[in-house]
C-alpha cells in the first residue's frame, strides 16, 4: 500500500511549521479567512520568544474548577505549538473525501458530551473541544499534556487543510468552525520550498532502517 499524505500528516506539518521557525518565517503563515498570521497569534497568546512543535503526543484536558476530564479515545492534539506555558493547537485534515462544508460540521463539530466511561470523560471530536463546544459552562480552560510539560491551550487554534477544500468552502459561502484559523498544507509546503526540498523532507519523516526500528532481525545481503 504506498504511503499517503494523510498517514504522515500530522508529523509532517510538525516538520513544516518547525523549519519555517527555525527560519524565522512563521510570520508567512497566514490565515486565509482572517489574514492573521501565525507569529500574531503566538505574540498575543503569551507563548513567548520561543516555541516547539510536537507532533501527535499531547494529550488534551479539558479542566473546570474542581474536575477535569480527558477526551474519550485518548485522542491526541495533531501539532503543538508548545511556548513556556501555553499552547496552539494544530489539526491536520488532509483528506479530500466528504469534507464538504456541511459533511464536515456532521462528522467533527458536533457539541461533545459526556462520556459513558465511568471515569471523568468527554466524548467527540478534537475539532469540536478546540470550538469549545462543551457540555459546561463558561468556567473551564483546555489543558495539553505531553511528557513532563503542560501548556494552557489558547482559544485561537488553527486547521490545516488541502487547498481544494478550503476552495470548496468558500465556493458554499459558509464555514464550519468558528474560531479555527484556516491554512493550506500546500501554502505550508510552498513556504518550506522546492518540489525536491519537499521530498527530501518527506524521506527524513518517513525514515529509513525499518527493520531494526521494528525489531525484525535480519541480515544485510
Amino acid at each position: 500500500m504506498p504511503i499517503e499524505l494523510t498517514h504522515i500528516g500530522e508529523d509532517l506539518v510538525a516538520a513544516l511549521l518547525e523549519s519555517l521557525c527555525r527560519r524565522n518565517a512563521l510570520s508567512r503563515v497566514v490565515c486565509e479567512v482572517s489574514g492573521r498570521t501565525l507569529t500574531q497569534d503566538i505574540e498575543e497568546g503569551g507563548l513567548g520568544d520561543v516555541v516547539h512543535f510536537r507532533a501527535d503526543d499531547a494529550n488534551l484536558i479539558v479542566q473546570t474548577k474542581n474536575l477535569s476530564f480527558s477526551c474519550d479515545g485518548e485522542q491526541k492534539i495533531d501539532v503543538l505549538c508548545a511556548g513556556e506555558n501555553r499552547a496552539i493547537a494544530f489539526e491536520a485534515k488532509l483528506g479530500v473525501e466528504r469534507m464538504g462544508s456541511a459533511e464536515f460540521g456532521r462528522r467533527f463539530c458536533v457539541e461533545c458530551e459526556p462520556s459513558k466511561h465511568a471515569d471523568g470523560r468527554i466524548s467527540g471530536s478534537m475539532v469540536a473541544v478546540l470550538e469549545r463546544s462543551l457540555p459546561f459552562g463558561r468556567d473551564w480552560s483546555l489543558v495539553a499534556r505531553a511528557g513532563n510539560g503542560q501548556w494552557e491551550v489558547t482559544r485561537q487554534w488553527w486547521l490545516v487543510l488541502r487547498q481544494s477544500i478550503i476552495t470548496r468552502w468558500r465556493n458554499a459561502g459558509s464555514l464550519p468552525v468558528l474560531s479555527a484559523r484556516i491554512v493550506s498544507f500546500e501554502a505550508l509546503a510552498h513556504l518550506y520550498g522546492s518540489r525536491q526540498h519537499f521530498d527530501q523532507l518527506v524521506q527524513r519523516v518517513i525514515g529509513v532502517d525499518f527493520a531494526a526500528r521494528w525489531g525484525i532481525p535480519l541480515n544485510d545481503p
